[in-house]
């Protein structure tokens, strides 16, 4: 359904207005002459019609013949008969106009003059600002497309809105980098690329303006604009070589037509192309000679700053446009139909000849090409400056209302200092299920006994007593050494970990947890973890390893405390490095370790001890390292039998940033697949060589 105007429709009601009056006026006539006094009484009267005023006056206060008195009695009840008439009739039309606006959804409400709101006055303030715009240039803001034409035109009268476009498109045209389309007639496809300059040229000009009236630091900024004194060349030199690739053009427009972005139903799609293609050029050709010609220059505190087109591989232009589309806004068909509207409304852009229905969807068309190239120019911009990375993009006025920002004072603030942020339901019961889930962790970390945490630290495990942390398997006299270990291992080992409940509560928290076996007997395995100076002998990783301190009372090694289980914790650094396989490349560091350790009881067969009982090692980086905040590794040995081993393994990542998560997985992926087989390899060698060599430093004397 077409809609018209509203200038259209107004006409369209004066005129049925006033063909109502003129039947009712004839009609009033009519009745007048049927009502008409007898000719003798109408002679008298016109006979005392010629007298003068005076007289007249003098006559109506002596008196009146009775023809005279009826005739004016009778033509004021006709005059009385006609306004009601009249009002009715105006009345029922103004109704019914309401009512199709009411029906149509248009904010037009027309008021009669008798009616009671005639003389109120509703104020109706811009719906894009918060207040009304400001006198003078500062009025460009919120500009209707109705208003920008005509600002537009004014601008063109005066000569100071691109009086020189005509010669600038001829001669675009003369030199062949504008392709005639064979469909369509030379002087619409002037005038079309006429009045897409002109557009340019005006945005432009008002982009500048625009900023006048801006305040900062108690001073307000004023922007003029006029014809420049001297102009230096032609706005379009023929000798000067153009910048502006054609090929890259023809790219963009080709990604345009195959993404459904724009579409000219009435021309075939070869020359429709050719069309988009003229129109981009015009357009970047006209960028390029504002800002880079020799006439154009910008000039602060003794500099001048120089700008320059440079055209990209067309295969890039294609890899970016295929891995980075733009996101395209809903287009304003409203706006973009008044502006066509509006432009054509010019006798010197409607052609005459031309259909008014091809001539504007053509228009429309380009309007929307002039769109999608503004929108792929500022959503693939990108701004580095001090730190900040500003991007921009284009909205609707649809999406512009919809992700409005406040214009307050505290929407100058950084995000993460605003109090209140709009959320919406679902995610306000996603973050209820984290709550209740990150609550029940807590209810089950306090229920171990062993972990010591405060959340508001950065290391929230703050003490951790090796006695008190994982459960450790009970000694029973009564079994035997070998089936004791490995029943109480195995039921221990269905437990969850601290660190796999701790990974859920810290951020950027991983754990891992590994079990395997080791044909070798428990004090094996035990020294090689705790002995950090032959970490290098058989760590693939590991590119050093010493002892800091320690509170035994030499300098031995925590293998050779007592064989009763004694406890022993010292300060260890171990060295690292390797390759990644990710964007990090080779990382490495010296990691400070505080080492516990608490050495398995083994049993002898002469002996009054107890049966053998588990070892344990855990070294925790307290202070982190380069690429997380801490770094925890438990080791619990369980003896099996003489000459087997159960081992655990529970480790505990926390990353500085996000950036270092891929080091988590480098080092998982190199502890199941590489350093679990050195260790077996290296523990079952030391066995071997232990028992080749007679040495039984697990049985008493």
């Amino acid at each position: 359904m077409a809609l018209f105007p509203r200038r259209h429709l107004c006409r369209h009601l004066e005129s049925r207005w006033a063909a109502d009056l003129r039947v009712l006026s004839a009609s009033s006539r009519a009745s007048a002459r049927r009502t008409e006094a007898p000719p003798s009484a109408a002679r008298s009267a016109s006979s005392k019609s010629v007298l003068s005023g005076p007289a007249k006056a003098a006559g109506g206060a002596a008196g009146q013949h009775p023809g005279a008195s009826q005739l004016q009695g009778a033509g004021r009840w006709l005059l009385g008969v006609l306004d009601a008439a009249v009002g009715s009739h105006a009345k029922a039309g103004v109704d019914a106009a309401n009512g199709v606006f009411s029906a149509l959804g248009l904010q037009i409400w027309i008021v009669q003059p008798s009616s009671p709101d005639a003389r109120t006055h509703v104020v109706v303030p811009p719906a894009d600002s918060p207040q009304a715009p400001s006198e003078g240039t500062a009025a460009c803001f919120g500009l209707t497309p109705r208003q920008f034409v005509k600002f537009m035109r004014e601008a063109r009268r005066e000569e100071s809105g691109g009086c020189e476009l005509e010669a600038y498109v001829g001669q675009m045209q003369a030199e062949g980098r504008l392709q005639p389309i064979p469909l369509l007639s030379a002087q619409f496809q002037h005038r079309l690329y006429v009045d897409i300059a002109r557009l340019i040229v005006f945005s432009f000009q008002r982009a500048l303006l625009m900023l006048d009236g801006s305040s900062f630091w108690g001073h307000r900024l004023r922007v003029l604009s006029g014809p420049a004194l001297q102009r230096r060349g032609a706005p379009c030199d023929a000798r000067r070589r153009s910048a502006v690739g054609q090929a890259q053009l023809r790219a963009i427009v080709d990604q345009m037509l195959a993404s459904g972005a724009v579409r000219m139903p009435f021309l075939p799609r070869p020359l429709e192309r050719r069309l988009y293609h003229n129109c981009m050029a015009v357009v970047f050709q006209l960028v390029d000679d504002l800002l880079t010609r020799d006439g154009e220059e910008v000039n602060f505190v003794g500099h001048r700053l120089l700008l320059r087109f440079e055209a990209q591989p067309v295969e890039l232009v294609k890899r970016l446009m295929a891995e980075h589309p733009v996101r395209h806004c809903t287009i304003n068909e409203a706006a973009l139909g008044e502006l066509v509207e509006e432009l054509l409304a010019d006798a010197q852009t409607n052609i005459r000849w031309m259909p008014d229905v091809i001539e504007s969807q053509m228009y429309l068309s380009v309007m929307r090409l002039l769109i999608r190239i503004a929108e792929n120019v500022v959503c693939r911009l990108r701004i580095n400056v001090l730190g900040r990375e500003i991007k921009m993009s284009i909205l609707s006025h649809l999406e512009a209302s919809r992700g409005r920002t406040p214009t307050s004072a505290d929407a100058a603030l950084p995000l993460e200092h605003e109090a209140l942020v709009a959320v919406s339901a679902t995610e306000l019961e996603e973050r209820l299920k984290d709550i209740k889930e990150q609550q029940r962790i807590l209810d089950a970390l306090r229920q171990l006994g062993g972990a010591h945490l405060d959340l508001t630290a950065d290391a929230p495990l703050q003490e951790w007593a090796p006695d008190r942390g994982a459960s450790q398997p009970e000694v029973d006299a009564s079994s035997p050494a070998g089936e004791v270990g490995g029943a109480r291992g195995g039921a221990e080992a269905e437990e969850m970990h601290e660190f796999q409940r701790l990974a859920h509560t810290l951020k950027l928290a991983r754990s891992l947890s590994v079990n395997f076996e080791v044909n070798a007997s428990v004090e094996v395995p035990y020294s090689m973890i705790a002995d950090l100076e032959t970490y290098p002998l058989w760590m693939p990783w590991c590119t050093s390893g010493r002892l800091l301190s320690g509170d035994m009372a030499s300098e031995e090694a925590p293998a050779a405390a007592s064989a009763q289980g004694g406890e022993s914790v010292f300060d260890g650094e171990v060295g690292f490095g390797f390759e990644t396989g990710t964007f990090l490349g080779t990382v490495g560091d010296n990691v400070h370790y505080r080492v516990t350790t608490q050495e398995p009881v083994v049993a002898c067969d002469d002996s009054a001890l107890p049966s053998a009982g588990p070892g344990r090692v855990i070294a925790d980086a307290v202070n982190g390292f380069t690429y997380g905040k801490r770094l925890v590794y438990d080791w619990r040995f369980y003896p099996l039998g003489p000459a087997k081993t159960k081992v655990e393994l529970d480790m505990l990542f926390q990353a500085k940033s996000v950036l270092y998560m891929p080091l988590w997985d480098s080092m998982q992926n190199m502890i199941v697949n590489n350093m679990l087989s050195a260790f077996v390899t290296r523990a079952e060698e030391l066995h071997r060589q232990k028992l080749a060599g007679g040495q039984n430093r697990g049985c008493c004397a």
